[in-house]
């Protein structure tokens, strides 16, 4: 029996207006593309949703 694996990509970002758009299109082969915002206020997250990406906001607290 062959059950399909799912992959999804899962992005941190804040302010990356500049540089979202790329990193999302070099992930487009996968089946979900997250996008983790810690409330950018330079339209990454319009930019994410764009592309298809499902956005949720976080606070950072940092990578620990």
């Amino acid at each position: 029996m062959y059950l399909p694996i799912k992959i999804s990509a899962y992005i941190i970002a804040y302010n990356e207006a500049e540089k979202i758009r790329d990193c999302i299109n070099s992930v487009l082969w996968v089946d979900e593309i997250i996008v983790a915002d810690s409330h950018s206020n330079d339209g990454t997250t319009e930019i994410a949703k764009e592309l298809g990406a499902k956005v949720v906001h976080i606070t950072f607290n940092g990578y620990g």
